[in-house]
């Protein structure tokens, strides 16, 4: 066993993994409806542009409203074809119920690791004098765990 196993159990590394999926999926969720808003307030821009009939000064803000448009959409867009790849594998058919799968699984795996941590052995035959147990560092804490 390693060290990374004992300072990270299964169960952590298992719930980290879920809640980076669930992360996933909101962010994807919240860059879709933000670029979307983008997208409609660039249409409003280019209309603005394009059908009325603005000075030069008018003109120039709307064309920087425009860029600043322009780059928060980017961003958002950009996100969007990040987690993209992710989320068609979530949604596919295979992978539909992964994260609710991972969920059971996960409380499985914390209900095993509570039944190691608590785990006792109480002997039934012999008592503990009889078991005849080197003066070793091993046999010293399991003695200690008896």
């Amino acid at each position: 066993m390693n060290e990374n196993s004992q300072e990270n159990p299964a169960s952590q590394q298992l719930a980290d993994c879920i809640a980076f999926l669930e992360q996933c999926l909101a962010n994807f969720e919240y860059a879709s409806s933000k670029l979307s808003l983008c997208d409609k307030a660039r249409n409003d821009l280019l209309h603005s542009l394009e059908l009325y009939d603005n000075d030069a000064t008018a003109r120039a803000r709307t064309a920087a409203k425009l860029k600043m448009c322009l780059l928060e959409r980017r961003i958002y867009k950009d996100m969007v074809e990040n987690y993209a790849p992710i989320v068609t594998v979530l949604h596919g058919k295979k992978y539909v119920n992964l994260i609710h799968t991972l969920s059971c699984v996960l409380g499985q795996v914390e209900k095993v690791e509570r039944n190691h941590q608590s785990r006792r052995y109480h002997p039934r035959v012999l008592d503990m004098e009889t078991l005849n147990f080197k003066d070793d560092e091993d046999c010293a804490s399991l003695r200690e765990a008896l």
